[in-house]
């Protein structure tokens, strides 16, 4: 009886651990499919965080040929001034 108890208790304990070892596997595989999506979702923000560099590049670099340009509107309109004056 004893022995038979034991016996039950081992079975048990196996059916146990192989439910544990099973439910492992699954939270193992949740975890690494977690990991892949964080590293997804990093390479995205990397990638947007790239482009939004990108475009600030250009928006300053625009933002600066239209200062030059301005700069150059006036001068040749002082000059065009300039020569009206003379004209007269």
């Amino acid at each position: 009886m004893f022995f038979s108890r034991c016996k039950e208790n081992a079975r048990a304990w196996k059916a146990r651990a192989q439910e544990l070892e099973s439910r492992i596997g699954g939270l193992e595989a949740e975890v690494e499919q977690e990991r892949r999506g964080r590293l997804a979702a990093e390479a995205q923000a990397a990638e947007s965080q790239g482009e939004i560099d990108k475009c600030q590049r250009i928006y300053q670099t625009m933002g600066k040929f239209a200062t030059s340009f301005l700069e150059l509107q006036r001068s040749q309109l002082a000059i065009a001034n300039t020569m009206k004056t003379e004209k007269q």
